[in-house]
């Protein structure tokens, strides 16, 4: 957590571009949200996006297509000065629908679907200090709660 004891933080990103980066590959779209007063981190957005949708609010959400400047904003100039993930979600969509997320400013992702050579790569970035948990469809109930 931050000095504020909000905004949690990982003191190092470089897991977290690498398995963004392999998941972007195949984004067609994506949908950010931001908190109201993050207004620095949504004009950036904004301004490199391809004719964003955007819903007022809060949490702000951002839609917008998946371009080169979307995506090199995000990989490579996604920390604020504090060091710390710009969005508090990042949602990658393909077809409509959701395949990636980097939530609470980078600090979880969460990747349905993901086949093993998936897996590999992710337990590889992520070191062996990460967490990861991994569930199959038969592990959860219909309700998404985890079966012991």
């Amino acid at each position: 957590m931050d000095g504020e004891g909000i905004h949690p933080y990982l003191e190092n990103y470089g897991a977290l571009r690498k398995i963004m980066e392999r998941f972007m590959e195949n984004c067609e779209s994506l949908e950010v949200h931001c908190w109201e007063d993050e207004t620095d981190a949504i004009r950036e957005l904004i301004a490199v996006s391809d004719r964003a949708d955007v819903e007022e609010g809060n949490p702000m959400i951002i839609r917008t297509k998946c371009t080169p400047e979307v995506k090199d904003l995000l990989l490579n100039r996604g920390l604020n000065e504090k060091n710390q993930y710009k969005w508090f979600t990042v949602f990658f969509k393909r077809g409509g629908e959701i395949y990636f997320s980097a939530e609470h400013w980078g600090s979880s992702a969460y990747i349905p679907n993901v086949g093993e050579e998936d897996i590999k790569f992710i337990r590889a970035a992520a070191g062996k200090d990460a967490d990861i948990f991994q569930y199959r469809d038969e592990d959860v109930d219909r309700a998404g709660e985890v079966l012991d």
